[in-house]
């Protein structure tokens, strides 16, 4: 069985749906449906009952939720206790008015670099004027 299909079947299941999941996961909803679909093959059941309006599981589907969620939670703290140490990291990017961004962020970009220097990053502050 693929793990990252059942993380991502719990993921779905547990916000409710494809697009909230999807939202909170960062993922295309297009690609968790395929994942999905593709862990439904391999078992060879419906685990979403896709013939209704509203995200709803099918007894298999909510067979596999209870079983598999302490299972994908226990997986993630195994994965924290592997990397103890790991910050995160990523793109982070901040919207901010043009006040905010000239007052305030040059003292969160030092703190953020202290904070961070085993990470590569990049602070980018896009002001938008509106009329």
């Amino acid at each position: 069985m693929d793990l990252n299909a059942l993380r991502e079947f719990t993921m779905v299941a547990l916000h409710g749906g494809f697009g909230a999941a999807s939202r909170q996961a960062g993922i295309p909803k297009a690609s968790l449906s395929r994942r999905v679909r593709q862990l439904e093959d391999e078992l060879g059941v419906r685990l979403i009952d896709r013939s209704s309006h509203a995200f709803r599981l099918t007894p298999e589907g909510e067979l596999l939720r209870q079983d598999a969620a302490p299972l994908i939670a226990e997986l993630a703290q195994l994965e924290e206790r592997m990397h103890p140490d790991q910050e995160p990291c990523g793109p982070l990017r901040i919207s901010a008015p043009m006040l905010l961004a000239h007052s305030t962020l040059g003292h969160w970009r030092r703190n953020i670099e202290n904070a961070t220097r085993r990470c590569s990053w990049r602070l980018s502050v896009k002001t938008v004027l509106s009329i």
